[in-house]
């Protein structure tokens, strides 16, 4: 497979550290394509000191193919309401930057023939703090963070890149005599400077949704924290039936919802459902009596099973949930098989990976644990335990 190395870049007033990049990237993996993240001020900027021009110059200059810098990849930063800034003067306009650097970089790293080099030379420093922030919980192995160091005296608007022969330009210009100072480009020395940082790309990529959701910058890194500190994730059990983790609301199933509730509910007292149980859970199964409730069926003293019907059609028409028929003939007729919970099971853990980390899934899960709670408040895991959660009581919130 040919790979394809896209440089990716924030830009202020000077977008000459594009050339300098790609200079420096000369003998390495030269990029095919730019992508760059400015303000409305630094996309005029590019049009007017013509980067496209000076792009084209330098690759004909070193015999170069000349990237693509198309008007659809310099990404300039918009506020809330989607309207293009020029200039970034606040932390609303800063997480509405931090955003869209978060998806631009979470769809190319979906793409394993596109290798990413990410420069944090322009732009504001908030700018390229989440530019290597944001990268950092991105990065695969490919893909490389650097900065573009060059000499003070030639930081210069007029100063592009380093030529191999002489090409003298004006430096500076002293505004109350009108002397100009000259230099020289073939003397330049531009350096890339490579920093090493923290790939966090694989944690992503186990857990999964927060590498194919659109999860904002702010989501993702409340998910990090939490899955460092585990006992601080809140799962709650609405009056309405619906379940939220850490305020953010998992689309499960209703016949799921059930399931989840019951383990959940026994987490905050005592642990049951053990493995064996299971197959033997049928008529008189507490499954049925909380699909009863949730219907809003009037029992009158007979058991949900004898009014299951009733139960599905008021969660239909008068609850508003959809039922998986299937699903519910099968409970019907067998009970809580293992085929059953099993799927029920994996219905949890998908929801919970596209809003959450690490242990932060591993601890709402329902999984095997062992009636113990550590000096920590953590319920530890056994192979000859019961269904629960590992999550401690007090993470466990019935609002109703």
């Amino acid at each position: 497979m040919t790979v394809k190395t896209t440089l990716m870049t924030v830009l202020g007033s000077s977008p000459q550290v594009v050339t300098e990049t790609l200079f420096a990237l000369k003998d390495k993996n030269f990029p095919s394509r730019i992508i760059v993240f400015t303000t409305l001020h630094g996309a005029n900027e590019i049009k007017r000191l013509k980067v496209h021009e000076k792009i084209t110059e330098l690759c004909e200059h070193y015999g170069l193919p000349i990237p693509t810098l198309l008007t659809t990849d310099i990404q300039i930063v918009k506020d809330l309401q989607g309207n293009e800034l020029n200039d970034i003067r606040n932390k609303h306009d800063q997480e509405s930057m931090a955003d869209q650097i978060t998806q631009t970089v979470r769809t190319l790293v979906k793409d394993d023939a596109i290798a990413i080099h990410a420069s944090i030379a322009g732009g504001r420093k908030s700018m390229s703090f989440y530019m290597g922030y944001i990268f950092s919980i991105f990065a695969r192995p490919c893909d490389t963070l650097s900065h573009v160091l060059v000499a003070p005296e030639f930081e210069s608007v007029n100063f592009w890149f380093p030529t191999k022969t002489s090409s003298s330009f004006v430096a500076s210009k002293n505004w109350n005599t009108g002397e100009e100072r000259f230099l020289d480009a073939k003397d330049a020395i531009v350096e890339l400077a490579e920093i090493p940082f923290l790939r966090l790309n694989n944690t992503l990529k186990n857990d999964g949704g927060m590498l194919t959701q659109e999860a904002t910058y702010r989501d993702i890194l409340k998910a990090y924290q939490l899955s460092f500190t585990p006992n601080e994730n809140v799962l709650e059990f609405t009056s309405d039936y619906r379940v939220l983790l850490n305020g953010t609301e998992l689309n499960l199933p209703i016949e799921t919802i059930a399931f989840y509730r019951i383990i959940a509910r026994t987490c905050k007292d005592e642990l049951m459902y053990s493995r064996q149980d299971i197959t033997d859970l049928k008529m008189d199964d507490p499954l049925f009596y909380e699909l009863s409730k949730i219907s809003g069926t009037k029992l009158n003293g007979d058991k949900p099973f004898d009014r299951f019907d009733d139960i599905k059609d008021q969660l239909e028409d008068k609850a508003g949930y959809k039922v998986n028929q299937k699903c519910f003939d099968s409970i019907e007729k067998k009970g809580l098989s293992n085929m059953i919970v099993s799927r029920m099971l994996l219905d949890i853990s998908g929801e919970l990976k596209k809003v959450a980390i690490g242990k932060s899934i591993s601890f709402c899960e329902i999984s095997v644990v062992k009636n113990e709670i550590s000096e920590e408040g953590i319920r530890t895991r056994t192979k000859n335990g019961h269904l629960g959660l590992q999550l401690n009581p007090k993470q466990i919130i019935f609002s109703e």
